[in-house]
């Protein structure tokens, strides 16, 4: 009965202080970020995904008009936030199609979306970054698909994103978000994207998705979308067909993305526990996901 009475102290002293500020003072070291993509489905009623890529331009960033200005959001908070610039910032305004884009994977600002940002593509990129940092934002980011562009096949791997990293440091670029593409699901391609970029722009943050694996090698993984399975902690409990008691297996199997991977012998184990002889049904295993 003495906890309560500790804690009622607590609060209470802390009541009758002064007011006390959570929000610290400097801002965080954490890569936190806002994202476009949600704001680029607000801004069309969250229409077919070719509207939403078609607001990725200059205007909506620094617009004054309806739903524009996307620069201006969370004042009170930006110092803290990364803006990153969601599909399609690096393909050209007219071509918002998914499939069969040969642009995708670009990975440089596009002219015809951003027509005042002129120059090289690290001239084009630092005038941004510059811009939104200068409206209190700590950096820019951007969206990357998963991909080398097909307008560009006959460059090697290693040049091709050693150039795009190289710029992106050198403009001041902070984050990538490295999403789906060709190469979403390739384990040796994203290890290598990150292994180029730690060397070549050392102050990025790249940002894994698509398989939980890949978070042992990345430098942040993105959760909010991820299977609801690996998103939460469960409990895997399990009985044999036979049996009248369940066994909790939570940590003798695998969960992968969407499925759960049970070992042979975990199978046997569970499965035979309550086998009678000569029973050819064996092994069988009821499951239950808490």
């Amino acid at each position: 009965m003495r906890n309560p009475v500790i804690f009622a102290t607590i609060v209470l002293a802390i009541s009758c202080t002064s007011r006390v500020n959570l929000v610290p003072d400097t801002p965080s070291d954490a890569p936190d970020y806002l994202c476009t993509w949600n704001i680029q489905g607000y801004v069309c009623s969250y229409g077919p995904p070719e509207e939403m890529r078609s607001r990725m331009t200059e205007r909506y960033l620094f617009g004054n008009g309806p739903f524009e200005g996307w620069t201006s959001l969370y004042p009170q908070i930006r110092q803290d936030l990364y803006f990153v610039m969601d599909d399609s910032w690096d393909i050209p305004a007219d071509r918002n199609e998914r499939w069969d884009n040969p642009y995708y994977g670009t990975a440089r600002l596009d002219t015809s979306r951003f027509p005042s940002f002129r120059g090289t593509p690290e001239e084009r990129l630092k005038a941004l970054s510059d811009s939104v940092k200068g409206r209190g934002w700590k950096g820019l980011g951007g969206w990357i698909c998963a991909q080398k562009a097909d307008t560009d096949q006959d460059v090697p791997e290693a040049m091709y994103w050693g150039d795009r990293l190289r710029e992106a440091q050198a403009a001041g670029i902070r984050y990538w978000k490295v999403d789906w593409g060709r190469d979403d699901h390739n384990r040796q391609w994203r290890e290598n994207l990150i292994a180029w970029g730690r060397e070549l722009a050392p102050d990025l943050t790249i940002e894994s998705a698509m398989n939980p694996e890949f978070i042992s090698f990345s430098d942040t993984y993105r959760t909010y979308d991820v299977e609801n399975i690996t998103a939460q902690t469960v409990r895997i409990w399990a009985q044999d067909l036979a049996g009248t008691e369940a066994v909790d297996i939570s940590d003798r199997v695998k969960v992968d993305g969407s499925s759960v991977v049970i070992p042979g012998e975990v199978i046997a184990d569970v499965g035979l526990s309550a086998a009678s002889e000569g029973d050819i049904s064996d092994p069988g295993l009821v499951l239950v996901i808490i």
